[in-house]
C-alpha cells in the first residue's frame, strides 16, 4: 500500500496515497496545527498525534503552544482531541503506542515528564520505580520514547534512562556503559 502520513510543526498532517508523489492536508480545519509526533496504534485503525513544540521559534524565545494529543480514525479521516490533555500536556515530544494492546499510550512531554495511559488516553499515570512504587519522570523535559514489539519501553529522562521489561508503570533505571 502507498498510503503515508507526515507532521510538522509548521504544517499540521498531510496524507499521501500514491507512496509520497502528491500530499493533501487532513487537519486543516484544527485550532493547533503544531504537530510534534506521531504514532500508529497496533491494530492500525488510529494515529495518534502530538501538539507544541518547546524549541525556540523564530525570535529565540518563543514557544509553539500546543492543546494536547488528538487521534485520527483512519477509517473516515476524523480527528478528535483526547480531551484529558488539552490544558495538561501542551508541549508533547514523544506519542507511542503499545506494540499489542490498543488502550496503552506512552507520552514524553517538555515540562510534565513521561505519562502512561492504560485506557486509550481516559486518564493518565505516572511511571513508578519497580523497587519503591515512587513516582517518577512526573516534571521536566522527556528527550525520548522507545517501545518494543513486546510491549517494553524505555525513556530518557535529565535525571537518567528508565525501562520497563513488561510494559505497564514500573521502571527500573538502567545505567548505560561508560565510555559511551
Amino acid at each position: 500500500q502507498n498510503v503515508v502520513y507526515a507532521g510538522g510543526v509548521s504544517g499540521g498532517i498531510f496524507k499521501s496515497i500514491d507512496g509520497g508523489s502528491t500530499w493533501n492536508p487532513i487537519n486543516d480545519q484544527l485550532n493547533n496545527m503544531i504537530i510534534g509526533c506521531m504514532d500508529q496504534n497496533a491494530s492500525g485503525n488510529y494515529i495518534y498525534f502530538g501538539t507544541g513544540e518547546e524549541n525556540s521559534g523564530g525570535d529565540g524565545n518563543s514557544a509553539f503552544i500546543g492543546s494536547g494529543l488528538y487521534k485520527l480514525d483512519l477509517a473516515t479521516n476524523a480527528i478528535t482531541s483526547v480531551s484529558t490533555t488539552t490544558t495538561l500536556y501542551r508541549y508533547i515530544k514523544n506519542v507511542k503506542c503499545h506494540k499489542t494492546d490498543d488502550n496503552i499510550i506512552y507520552l514524553g512531554t517538555y515540562t510534565a515528564g513521561f505519562k502512561i495511559s492504560k485506557n486509550a488516553g481516559a486518564t493518565w499515570g505516572n511511571a513508578k520505580l519497580a523497587s519503591t512504587s515512587a513516582s517518577v519522570a512526573t516534571a521536566g523535559f522527556i528527550n525520548d520514547v522507545k517501545v518494543g514489539s513486546d510491549g517494553s519501553y524505555v525513556f530518557c529522562y535529565s535525571t537518567g534512562v528508565y525501562r520497563s521489561a513488561t510494559g505497564d508503570e514500573f521502571v527500573t533505571a538502567i545505567t548505560p556503559p561508560t565510555g559511551i
